[in-house]
């Protein structure tokens, strides 16, 4: 067992940090750049800034440090928020994504196991094939096309749950997000 883990950290490994470096690759080499606007900075504004994210260290330098900080689990400062870092971001969102995390799984558990149980016990029936279309269609069904069809028939149309927002992780604001 051991043995089997570390040949998947073997391999993990290595290929999230390619993984990485080509996400930064791609990154760099797309045209613009965090600090551009409508209105173009002065020159001497810009190579300032450049400076104090390390953006005007050579591109191998940026990549070094850029994997050193990610495995320090320093994600740095945002560059759309500018008095925050990402951690601060992350960690002001992860509860309630942590929460939005933990009811989905549940719910797909109880209803997965449901309808699992349903499609063998009466396998090759109405029930077994209600079953096995219903899983299948909520599979391909990607999330971002489910999301906005529930808010319009739920929120906008029935009115009966809020369209978006948390409120403090209230059941009324947490069951769309969680179905979807």
């Amino acid at each position: 067992m051991l043995s089997f883990i570390a040949r998947r950290l073997a391999v993990a490994v290595p290929t999230i940090l390619i993984l990485i470096v080509i996400s930064y690759t791609l990154m760099f080499t797309a045209p613009g750049g965090p600090f551009n606007s409508e209105r173009p900075l002065p020159p001497q504004v810009l190579a300032n800034i450049e400076a104090r994210y390390g953006l005007d260290q050579p591109y191998w330098r940026q990549v070094t440090d850029y994997i050193w900080n990610i495995l320090h689990f320093d994600f740095g400062p945002s560059f759309q928020y500018r008095d925050q870092t990402v951690n601060s971001i992350i960690s002001q969102g992860f509860p309630v994504t942590l929460t939005y995390g933990l009811w989905a799984f549940a719910i797909a558990v109880v209803v997965g196991v449901t309808l699992g149980v349903v499609a063998a016990v009466r396998q090759n029936t109405m029930l077994d094939y209600i079953a096995v279309g219903t899983s299948v269609g909520f599979q391909v069904l990607p999330n971002f096309v489910l999301a906005p069809i529930l808010v319009l028939i739920f929120a906008a149309w029935l009115g009966w749950l809020p369209g978006g927002g948390w409120n403090g992780g209230q059941w009324q604001y947490v069951v769309l997000p969680v179905v979807a």
